[in-house]
């Protein structure tokens, strides 16, 4: 019996894989997806949209099986807001009937996957966050886990500076977020979000704080060479 696969998130554009396991025992055996409901009685009928050893129906979608590790692996690219659902992990049995099954749902973000932002400590960071139909909502950007929406706010579009937080909202669904004097305790996850009636959505923000720059000092020494004339020469170091 195939193992246990959990729900996949992916996000719109991207790409997702969906990771299946299976038992040993069945590392020859045809490998599929199924999309929707898919019937053991009638198996012509289903959707099929990725087959091991064959062409794939649907050209984002490809399929990898690992034999050694007892893993398939399908693979969608440019996600797409109707490819969210029900697929089953499938694997093709020679008794008629007796195909083995495992149920996976597919979610997909509609907002963009996640941010990675990088800079030296001392310095001014800008963040860009991007929502869809996000309007006049509130907007705001907490650090991880930001449990509590309205508590663990850093800075929202209602109270635009807080500290070393600044927010400006665009008007357009996307809004930045600056944060001044970055430290190595900065360095982390958080969130950008937009309050919606229910659930709020979000972006994905890793922030890494390096190690501040490096300046470059040059001093100059004197040197005195004594001989028929005296000189003085300037050396430079850096």
């Amino acid at each position: 019996v195939i193992s246990d696969v959990p729900t996949v998130t992916g996000y719109r554009g991207d790409s997702v894989e969906i990771r299946c396991s299976y038992d040993s025992g069945y590392e020859t055996n045809m490998k599929y997806l199924c999309r929707g409901e898919c019937s053991i009685l009638f198996w012509e009928t289903n959707d099929i949209p990725v087959e091991s050893g064959s062409t794939a129906k649907d050209q984002r979608f490809s399929l990898k099986d690992d034999t050694a590790a007892r893993v398939f692996t399908v693979t969608i690219t440019d996600l797409r807001s109707e490819d969210a659902g029900q697929y089953w992990c499938g694997i093709k049995r020679s008794l008629p009937l007796t195909d083995v099954y495992t149920e996976i749902l597919l979610l997909v973000n509609y907002e963009t996957s996640g941010i990675s932002v990088r800079g030296h400590e001392g310095e001014t960071i800008s963040i860009t966050c991007s929502h869809s139909w996000a309007g006049s909502n509130r907007k705001y950007f907490c650090r991880d886990p930001c449990s509590d929406r309205v508590n663990d706010a850093l800075v929202d579009s209602e109270k635009k500076s807080n500290g070393r937080y600044q927010l400006t909202d665009y008007g357009t669904g996307v809004f930045t977020v600056e944060i001044t004097g970055i430290t190595k305790e900065d360095s982390g996850k958080y969130w950008c979000g937009v309050k919606r009636v229910w659930p709020d959505t979000f972006n994905e923000v890793f922030l890494t704080v390096l190690d501040g720059k490096i300046k470059k000092i040059t001093f100059f020494k004197i040197i005195r060479i004594k001989n028929r004339k005296q000189k003085e020469i300037l050396v430079g170091n850096c």
